[in-house]
């Protein structure tokens, strides 16, 4: 929506009717929007569908004898009567050795099961209604979204779907089923048919994603002076990113963030150029898990906020704005490296020609029972790195003043490595994602 998706739309002739399932007023953006029907699953869906997640991941392990499969399963849900219920069925579905066969009826009965509802029923006529040349789905997790895309399956329209994030096909995230799919890369594409192997009826388009097409607008990016004067940056510092992650995937982040804190203080304690330390927290992170930190290392960290906003209190109701965009991009701009545990945002600062660290020990103290880092990057879509080289590892607390004076004074880092990764994950240009996208979609109507 914050990208040049619709006016390249138009300018080909294409009518957008945007199916809108989120908080996100689309209204006010001037886009032509429907409101989504009220949700009503069939009451074994659920069960269903966590029944074949986890099938998936039993077969994806038993093929390529990794146990790292079994760290994407969900805890079965048993609070209530109703989620016990539901439990039970899924696990009578759950082999521990299923076949492509047994999971393709699981899901053709997930599909009878969504099309037996009144919610169905209720989107072929709005699909009747606006009569589309092609229903193009944006993800393929939502449960939701079965029933719109199987009503338009049943009317002989043509449907697509784009995979999400580069994570998502190894974990078993693929519910939507389409004629065709829109991958990131050809990376993703052969993932797609590996993990899938349903889909090689289906076509696959190599896009790549608009997710990082804020970094190569240039009209997005102020000056430094400017920058650093609306946060309250000093211009005599530079500056590094630490960027936070949800509490699940990095329950110690407090820690880390202290053990960065106080090796910028040991840096600067013997130079002349100071460091600062800009704290970008996980937009969906509601804790104040990082108070006695800021306030403890106040004189070295600066926190700014993301601009999302918040339409409820769980973590999908908070709304990215296209100012938060702008000032993601001015800060990968602007900062000397990121710091972080795993997350996408080395591509987004690859996108600046920036190196990224990924934090890699678990903290003095802390519950490995809990979490264990060194688990994190065993995770598939980390073994798509061509080289290890791609990113800074800080394999102990005593490794990140190291390598703040290789980065920040010596400027040693070969970012070769990186951008083979990032172009390995996303298709490039870049910049041109949104484009592809919609001479995709044109292609298909």
């Amino acid at each position: 929506m914050y990208t040049q998706f619709a006016e390249l739309a138009s300018k080909k002739g294409i009518d957008l009717v945007y199916w809108n399932n989120t908080p996100l007023n689309l209204e006010k953006l001037g886009h032509q929007e429907i409101p989504f029907p009220k949700v009503a699953l069939h009451w074994r869906t659920d069960a269903l569908k966590n029944a074949i997640k986890h099938n998936e991941l039993n077969k994806f392990k038993r093929k390529t004898d990794n146990a790292i499969f079994d760290t994407y399963k969900f805890a079965w849900n048993t609070k209530g009567i109703k989620n016990k219920v539901k439990t039970l069925i899924a696990k009578r579905y759950v082999k521990k050795n299923p076949s492509d066969r047994y999971i393709k009826s699981l899901r053709e009965k997930l599909k009878k099961q969504e099309t037996s509802t009144a919610y169905y029923k209720t989107c072929l006529n709005i699909i009747k209604a606006i009569e589309p040349d092609l229903v193009f789905c944006a993800s393929q997790r939502p449960i939701a979204a079965v029933a719109p895309m199987e009503a338009a399956k049943a009317l002989d329209i043509p449907t697509t779907c784009a995979i999400f994030s580069w994570d998502n096909l190894p974990k078993a995230t693929l519910v939507v089923e389409a004629d065709s799919y829109l991958v990131w890369s050809e990376h993703m594409q052969q993932e797609l048919k590996t993990y899938y192997p349903f889909t090689a009826s289906s076509k696959t388009y190599v896009t790549g994603t608009p997710q990082f097409e804020n970094h190569y607008d240039l009209k997005l990016l102020k000056d430094r002076s400017t920058f650093f004067k609306e946060y309250n940056l000093d211009l005599d510092r530079a500056y590094i990113c630490f960027s936070g992650d949800d509490v699940t995937t990095s329950p110690f982040d407090p820690q880390y963030l202290k053990d960065v804190a106080e090796a910028v203080t040991s840096y600067n304690s013997t130079r002349d150029k100071k460091i600062g330390i800009i704290f970008r927290r996980c937009p969906v992170d509601f804790s104040n898990r990082y108070g006695y930190v800021l306030a403890e290392h106040r004189d070295v960290i600066t926190p700014i906020a993301p601009l999302w906003d918040a339409v409820g209190t769980h973590w999908d109701k908070k709304i990215p704005t296209k100012e938060d965009l702008i000032l993601q991009a001015n800060i990968a701009h602007h900062t000397e490296l990121v710091i972080n545990v795993g997350s996408s945002m080395v591509f987004d600062y690859a996108a600046h020609n920036t190196p990224c660290t990924y934090l890699n020990y678990n903290p003095e103290g802390s519950d490995t029972s809990i979490k264990d880092i060194h688990k994190i990057y065993k995770y598939i879509h980390f073994q798509s790195m061509p080289d290890k080289k791609s990113v800074l590892w800080l394999d102990s607390k005593e490794a990140i003043l190291q390598e703040l004076i290789s980065i920040i004074g010596r400027k040693e880092f070969d970012l070769s490595y990186t951008q083979d990764w990032y172009k390995k994950i996303v298709h490039h240009p870049v910049d041109k994602a949104s484009d592809r996208i919609v001479q995709t979609l044109r292609s298909l109507k």
